[in-house]
């Protein structure tokens, strides 16, 4: 293993609990090489795995980007790999319920009974207000709109409690934001305030659709230079800064990522930005039987995403080493959590099996 103290101390401080390891509780976005953005939840054995998976460019952790060379430039400038994973911070997929895992010098803070809550706003000097305040929280107003964020004390359990952000600026409007709090840990949210009609604003129509057909996608996206509009579902129509755009990200699970760039919205003028998404390959999960060398999957063409009862045309190729008599079969799955953790250990029971003929 080559996990060193300082890359131990760093994991704990960053991407844990009261400078501790958990095995729950975490929230982070995992983004991949591609752009692609999916929103995680776990403990710290999951998220440093998401770090170091190969397809991962990197999370968004605690107001911080975690990537494979942060890992490695705090961990004596060693790769963290997956045998630490499995074998150090996970101990062969968990510690018994309530054993301690590692800690910064002494375990991290009993119960409490608060949490902290962090916000940005998407222009500074907004008034932010949580819950039922009738003033300003001095703590967070005047708001900033890039880091550090400004952090303010909450009522907060071990399960979580939902608190609501209101943030208000004259000229712009935002709907009220419900953010849950957990005990001892800090709670990240970056609130769109969108501009109201006026001089230099226009606004933005975004959809989305399966590409090739009409089907349309409730798709998040993200805008060049705007923050906190990520949380917004395709249909959406919002006003923005009448400008140029160098890009416009639309990210969907099941879907490619797509992209449209140099986007032109004019004052007082509607532009509409349509993105036509393609659907990702199913992920390879094979097994065969021993002896395993004589079998593997070589191509196939399976839509990442089924809806029971819709006829789908898909293609799997098996190149057999070895002449012989060879059967499978295809299962269908419901999605269990795998749509929020993106793990397939995570999918529900089998839905349907579709066997091959034998060959």
């Amino acid at each position: 293993m080559t996990l060193t103290d300082a890359g131990r101390e760093y994991i704990a401080k960053n991407i844990g609990v009261g400078d501790c390891w958990v095995y729950s509780g975490l929230s982070w976005v995992a983004e991949s090489v591609t752009g692609d953005r999916v929103n995680r939840t776990g403990g710290t054995g999951k998220a440093v795995k998401d770090i170091i998976d190969p397809t991962t460019d990197h999370i968004e952790i605690n107001g911080l980007n975690i990537s494979k060379a942060t890992l490695r430039a705090n961990n004596g400038g060693n790769d963290v790999t997956i045998s630490d994973v499995t074998n150090e911070i996970l101990k062969n997929d968990g510690y018994p319920a309530g054993e301690t895992q590692y800690c910064v010098g002494a375990p991290g803070p009993g119960p409490t009974g608060e949490g902290e809550l962090c916000v940005l706003t998407s222009v500074d000097l907004a008034d932010v207000y949580i819950d039922d305040e009738t003033t300003p929280n001095p703590d967070l107003s005047p708001s900033r709109s890039e880091p550090p964020y400004k952090c303010t004390k909450v009522t907060a359990t071990p399960e979580g409690i939902q608190h609501k952000v209101t943030v208000k600026k004259t000229g712009y409007t935002a709907e009220p934001v419900y953010v849950i709090c957990v005990e001892n840990q800090k709670a990240y949210v970056t609130i769109y305030l969108e501009p109201e009609a006026g001089t230099d604003v226009g606004t933005l129509e975004l959809r989305a659709y399966k590409e090739g057909t009409t089907e349309e996608i409730h798709a998040n996206f993200d805008i060049e230079g705007l923050s906190g509009e990520e949380k917004f579902l395709t249909p959406h129509t919002m006003n923005v800064p009448a400008k140029t755009y160098d890009w416009i990200r639309f990210y969907c699970t099941g879907f490619e990522p797509y992209e449209a760039t140099n986007v032109t919205v004019e004052e007082g003028e509607t532009t509409t930005v349509t993105a036509y998404m393609k659907p990702k390959r199913l992920w390879k999960q094979v097994y065969v039987g021993p002896p395993i060398a004589l079998l593997v999957i070589d191509d196939f063409d399976i839509p990442s995403r089924l809806y029971w009862d819709n006829p789908y045309d898909f293609s799997v190729t098996i190149r057999c080493f070895e002449a012989g008599w060879y059967y499978a079969n295809i299962e269908l799955r419901e999605p269990g959590n795998f749509m929020a953790t993106y793990d397939p250990a995570d999918l529900g029971p089998t839905r349907w099996t579709i066997p091959l003929p034998e060959k």
